[in-house]
């Protein structure tokens, strides 16, 4: 009797040992009844699985691997040398389970510790045909094994559930102190295209659980998979150095996936190499990590600590077509939501369209603060030009940063694995171009104009621009008049047009710095100047109205032609053009017979009595005529006009064409401006043989410009 207990306490000793190390290959003996659970209760404990991985091998079989947790919820600590692991099949076979890693086997009271377990099946085995068996070492059973419960091996168990998983770093790098663990959470994840591909970039952060610095490890590999594929992860950002006890660091995944896959049915699987075969450590959900946001939603910053209060949001996206494409433009906001200074990326875009296209955008030449106060914004505008068809359901803006890499492993391959001389392995650190929000911008406005339409602009419309940052999203701006004016004895045309601005919002706003062209029929390009002014802000609810003058030749006869909106401040080296409208212009009439109207929008002068006196100065031998005139001025429209807005100008021109006598231009805005009444007007030092030939009065309306003064004839009276 004492032999054959010396010898059964023996077999307790080697037989769990045995067991653990896997050298037992199918164990055949009837398995208990008892029906797979979520959960194993063993003397105030309990096993979990989790971590499930069915991979294929080659040949017959397949390689399982699953993580054993065992929480100790009792008051003492409790061996999982006591307790066996085997997995059991649906057709009643059973084999053995081998411990990976060599750990402790106690478990502390409160606390809990994961066992990672392989085994070798058939390759013809599903998941759900197997499960976990826990059994407690019992020397009087024939087995010498008394199974106490089973954890069914499903998908639940097999797919990450969470975008959080603790990663055992003492399997990856065996020189690290005992307890290095990582958090692996995934964050964010952007699917982008570039050079004619697809690829989702993942966010996730580290964080050191343990109590000493961590240093990742080249080997710690990562991979993304669904259900029925698996894909190559680059690592393509860290920081390069260590994480301390608490700390948090950024990682940022690339993978090229196939078009039109969702980031909802992945799920990362990090993992190591261990004699070429891989190790799963870890896997987490992809489900929730894609935040592609409509125009107008904000979307948070993932920063290197993940605690900026930095926001993006597409405020506005417009597009325009053109000869040349479809210009696009989206106003993008960024701003600090929290109650500190915030540092901002330096921001870069693509525009995303199809299947694998983009095409980089050209980013605004506007300042921007490397920082933002609490509550503050900055606007950054991004333009481009699209050829082909464009699917707006499928447009995007993704918006990248530029950030220096530090070491990091250039590809999760098996080439990858330790002690290889093949490994691709990252040495120096580089600048990479990661993506930090992407929006869809299927509701993108168009910017209706009548280029190459048979409609033509409708005098007193509001105009639709693209997104720009010349004219504030309060400011509507209207054309009320436009008109062609001949200036046979100058050589030229001149075209003058009155823009309106009106402030629509509550605060005042600057005057708008436009650039307008007229593009005539065969192309040519007629460039707009505008009046100096001294007006720089409109009042709220009010409206300003300003003139643009182009000069024409006389060889251009068309009436009809196409108004170009432009803007020169956004983008650098480039024309950003706002808008493009065709319209006919006004005409003015010339006849002499009194009485006569002068269109000055927004007034307009009527005279209905005039008549000139002369009066002969014989020591200088020149004439002083008077034009006495009874006006009626009309304001057509309730505005805001600058002091420096048109003048009206009279000249006495001879038979020949030469001016004899200017009067003193009369201003139509500010303190002297013309008012309803009678109004003199002098003509003096008149030349006496002038008078002795037939004269023309002309009344002109003029404007100043930075490069000078452009008249434009409005009226003339031959020998008034």
């Amino acid at each position: 009797m004492l032999k054959r207990n010396w010898f059964s306490r023996l077999l307790f000793r080697i037989i769990p040992l045995f067991l653990l190390a896997g050298s037992i290959g199918f164990v055949h003996y009837t398995p208990a009844a008892d029906a797979a659970s979520a959960s194993v209760a063993v003397n105030g404990a309990y096993y979990t699985v989790s971590n499930t991985a069915l991979t294929s091998g080659t040949g017959t079989t397949s390689t399982l691997q699953f993580t054993l947790t065992l929480k100790n919820n009792g008051k003492a600590t409790i061996k999982h040398s006591d307790y066996g692991v085997r997995v059991s099949t649906s057709s009643g076979s059973n084999i053995s389970a081998k411990l990976l890693v060599n750990q402790t086997a106690r478990v502390a009271a409160g606390k809990s510790l994961d066992y990672i377990y392989t085994a070798q099946v058939s390759s013809s085995t599903k998941l759900a045909q197997l499960k976990v068996v826990i059994f407690k070492w019992d020397a009087s059973k024939a087995s010498l094994m008394k199974d106490i419960g089973s954890l069914a091996l499903t998908d639940s168990t097999a797919v990450a559930s969470t975008t959080k998983t603790n990663i055992n770093l003492n399997l990856v790098d065996s020189t690290l102190l005992t307890g290095s663990i990582i958090n692996i959470e995934a964050v964010k994840s952007y699917l982008v295209n570039e050079s004619g591909k697809v690829y989702l970039y993942t966010d996730l952060y580290a964080t050191n659980n343990g109590k000493a610095d961590i240093t990742l490890p080249a080997t710690l590999l990562y991979s993304l998979k669904n259900a029925t594929q698996s894909f190559t992860t680059q690592l393509v950002y860290d920081n390069g150095g260590t994480i301390q006890p608490s700390e948090r660091q950024k990682l940022t995944l690339k993978t090229q996936v196939s078009a039109g896959l969702s980031s909802k049915d992945m799920k990362l699987v990090v993992y190591t190499l261990i004699q070429s075969k891989p190790l799963i450590l870890g896997s987490v959900s992809l489900t929730n990590t894609d935040k592609t946001v409509a125009i107008g939603a904000a979307q948070s910053y993932k920063a290197e600590q993940g605690n900026s209060t930095i926001t993006f949001t597409v405020n506005t996206a417009t597009q325009s077509k053109q000869s040349d494409g479809t210009h696009v433009v989206a106003e993008v906001e960024v701003s600090n939501t929290g109650k500190t200074i915030e540092s901002i990326p330096t921001l870069a875009a693509s525009f995303l369209s199809g299947s694998a296209e983009s095409k980089a955008a050209n980013k605004d030449t506007l300042e921007h603060p490397m920082e933002l106060a609490a509550g503050a914004t900055t606007t950054y505008y991004f333009q481009s030009v699209l050829t082909g068809t464009i699917d707006t359901s499928k447009l995007k803006l993704a918006l990248f940063e530029s950030k220096t890499s530090g070491n990091t492993t250039a590809a999760s391959t098996p080439e990858a694995s330790a002690g290889n001389s093949n490994a691709a392995v990252e040495t120096e650190s580089k600048t990479v171009s990661l993506p930090v929000a992407v929006a869809t911008l299927s509701t993108i406005k168009t910017v209706v104009d009548s280029v190459g339409s048979t409609g033509k602009y409708t005098y007193g419309t509001p105009f639709s621009f693209i997104s720009n940052s010349v004219i504030d999203t309060d400011v509507e701006v209207s054309l009320v008049d436009m008109r062609l004016y001949e200036n046979t004895e100058m050589g030229y045309k001149t075209v003058i047009g009155k823009y309106k601005f009106t402030n629509k919002g509550d605060n005042p706003v600057a005057v708008p710095s436009l650039q307008t062209d007229l593009v005539g029929a065969m192309g040519t390009v007629y460039t707009g100047t505008a009046q100096v002014a001294s007006v720089q802000q409109i009042l709220p609810s009010t409206s300003y109205i300003t003139s643009y003058s182009y000069i024409l030749p006389d060889a251009e006869t068309e009436n009809t032609f196409q108004l170009k909106f432009l803007d020169q401040k956004t983008l650098a080296n480039e024309k950003l053009t706002l808008g493009a409208y065709k319209l006919e212009l006004q005409t003015t009439s010339y006849d002499q017979y009194i009485p006569y109207t002068l269109s000055l929008y927004p007034f307009e002068v009527s005279v209905t009595y005039s008549s000139v006196s002369w009066k002969y100065e014989s020591n200088t031998d020149v004439y002083t005529g008077t034009l006495n005139m009874d006006l009626e001025v009309k304001t057509l429209e309730r505005t805001m006009v600058d002091s420096n807005f048109n003048s009206l100008l009279f000249e006495l021109v001879n038979s020949k064409g030469q001016i004899v006598s200017t009067a003193t231009a009369i201003p139509l805005g500010g303190a002297q401006k013309l008012v309803r009444g009678s109004k003199a007007v002098t003509l003096s030092n008149i030349p006496f043989e002038a008078m002795h030939d037939e004269t023309t009065l002309r009344i002109s309306e003029i404007i100043s410009t930075p490069s000078g003064t452009v008249k434009h004839l409005l009226k003339q009276l031959v020998n008034p």
